[in-house]
């Protein structure tokens, strides 16, 4: 597959599977980096709706920058390969597929030790289905 931006993607499970260990371990840091910059998020919010000083607020917007600066890398490793993130805190990500011949994702997250749901392309994790035998 090309890795160019504008490169139209459409996974099979065997090509999402090859790739497969590389998303766990992209989607494990960004879960983790996520997690962790909760803490600073609360924080930073709180200093905006608080009596602090202008320079406690920047402070707070400091904090969170940091703690999310990795995040933009690993999301543009995921875009760049056509993988779709949809939970960063879960590590839910789509890959575009076709099922049955109609454009779908293939889905999987973070604690499933492979790829076994799909759904259509205008439907989400609530809608997802097992892959069909085969």
């Amino acid at each position: 597959m090309d890795e160019s931006e504008d490169q139209s993607w459409c996974y099979t499970l065997a090509e999402a599977t090859a790739i497969l260990p590389d998303v766990r371990e992209t989607t494990t840091r960004l879960q983790e980096i996520w997690l962790r910059a909760g803490t600073e998020r609360r924080k930073f919010d709180l200093a905006q709706t608080s009596d602090q000083s202008p320079v406690d607020v920047s402070l707070a917007h400091q904090a969170l920058v940091a703690a999310l600066w990795d995040v933009q890398s690993l999301v543009a490793w995921l875009r760049s390969r056509g993988i779709v993130l949809r939970d960063p805190s879960t590590g839910l990500v789509d890959f575009p597929s076709e099922i049955d011949g109609e454009e779908s994702f293939l889905c999987w997250r973070i604690g499933e030790d492979e790829i076994g749901y799909w759904h259509g392309t205008d439907e989400g994790f609530d809608s997802r289905r097992s892959l069909p035998e085969g």
